[in-house]
């Protein structure tokens, strides 16, 4: 009999869930994009996620739209297994016991935006794009089960010239986790910050150079800013 009961609990329960899945998807509709689509392998690949309120009323958005509160973000080379993005932002907030702010009203057809770099894995230690290939990227809110994104393709292709000398340097001075805008923080007067600012002198002009030109300016270490010019990238990473 208690067997029996278990089994009827536990299909309620995977109904339940499964109509409360079908509910958020039918209520929200998650779109990502980028700016372009071919890129360089280590190249920091910038997506922007917006989540709509698809309904005529004003819904509750229970968690904050982002990377620490459930935004997942998978990539893989295509026709492989998809695999979630782990940055150091998300892993931070995935070990930390901080509570998420309120919910908040979003009102119909109203939109919230948010956007992340896909550049380094801290799990896998790695940059997320390492070698060349077509890569898929899609994301899902909040969390595995939640509504899926359109998937995008990118081509990664090798890096010539300066930029295969540039990341040659990054890779054997093992700075590639600088390459994410959200990541890993320079300290000042390391050995890491040394070879940053001599990397900015050897290879300011590469693909590499803004993201780790931002990682030197939010250490301090502002003077390598007035070498080269930012180029118009934009690393803003408040949103």
């Amino acid at each position: 009999m208690n067997i029996l009961l278990a089994i009827v609990v536990f299909g309620y329960l995977t109904a339940a869930q499964g109509s409360l899945q079908d509910s958020f998807a039918k209520t929200w509709q998650l779109t990502i994009k980028t700016d372009r689509q071919s890129f360089i392998v280590g190249e920091s690949v910038p997506v922007t996620a917006e989540l709509k309120n698809a309904s005529i009323k004003k819904e509750l958005l229970m968690l904050p739209f982002g990377t620490e509160w459930g935004l997942l973000a998978y990539a893989a080379e295509k026709n492989t297994e998809p695999v979630v993005h782990t940055s150091a932002k998300r892993l931070k907030a995935m070990a930390s016991d901080k509570r998420p702010p309120p919910a908040v009203w979003i009102g119909p057809q109203a939109v919230v935006q948010t956007k992340i770099w896909l550049a380094y894995d801290v799990r896998q230690r790695t940059v997320v794009f390492p070698k060349p290939g077509s890569y898929t990227i899609f994301m899902r809110f909040p969390y595995e089960e939640g509504v899926k994104s359109n998937v995008l393709t990118i081509d990664v292709k090798e890096p010539s010239g300066s930029d295969a000398k540039a990341l040659e340097f990054l890779q054997q001075n093992k700075l590639t986790a600088y390459l994410d805008p959200d990541g890993k923080r320079l300290r000042p007067e390391t050995e890491e910050a040394a070879k940053l600012k001599e990397f900015i002198k050897l290879y300011g002009t590469s693909i590499y150079a803004p993201v780790l030109r931002f990682a030197l300016r939010d250490s301090g270490l502002a003077a390598q800013l007035t070498i080269y010019p930012l180029a118009g990238v934009d690393f803003d990473t408040s949103a």
